[in-house]
């Protein structure tokens, strides 16, 4: 995996080894920031289920003002860390080492705000989920938290199984899909 361009293109990024982190594949990355275009300049973005943090860092390579990720997993938090360090883009970033309901409240209750949110939760392939596994996609478009961190004029991209079915929201709408084999990437706005 590489950054695709920009002060950091082709820099190659590291992969945690954990089971829990599934890369978003380079086509479809690519994709969405085609379709974002010079939206990302200057931009305050926001990378939960940061996993090795290729989105976040893609956007500042390509010129966003600042990424804050969010991770939970502690080996996915060190790989993180030392694919910003290797790029050299570490003074425009910042790392939330903590799950995503937790930080999402955080940055509401500091006002942060945030015109680009990639979001990559774990998928609940399983009709029948483990009974801790939590519905990701259904708890962000749910979430307070998450309407209030949104600029208003923002996007927020969330990452899923491409035969889940959508999701109803009062807070968000969707407005385009990517679909990339079994990943889907559906693009939302505020109502």
């Amino acid at each position: 995996m590489r950054v695709i361009t920009g002060s950091a293109r082709g820099h190659p990024l590291k992969v945690p080894k954990s089971a829990a982190t599934r890369p978003t594949p380079a086509r479809a990355k690519e994709a969405l920031f085609s379709s974002l275009g010079d939206r990302v300049i200057r931009a305050r973005v926001l990378d939960l289920f940061a996993g090795s943090g290729a989105f976040g860092i893609e956007a500042l390579s390509r010129g966003a003002a600042r990424a804050v990720f969010v991770e939970f997993d502690g080996m996915a938090c060190a790989t993180l860390r030392e694919n910003l360090r290797s790029t050299r883009l570490e003074q425009n970033a910042i790392l939330m080492d903590m799950d995503v309901a937790n930080a999402l409240q955080a940055l509401a209750r500091q006002g942060e705000t945030f015109d680009i949110i990639f979001a990559d939760p774990p998928y609940l392939k399983d009709k029948r989920p483990k009974p801790k596994a939590i519905d990701w996609k259904h708890f962000l478009l749910h979430s307070d938290a998450l309407k209030s961190v949104l600029a208003q004029e923002g996007v927020l991209l969330l990452e899923h199984y491409k035969q889940d079915s959508g999701v109803e929201s009062l807070y968000f709408k969707p407005q385009k899909d990517f679909r990339f084999g079994d990943t889907m990437i559906t693009l939302f706005r505020h109502v």
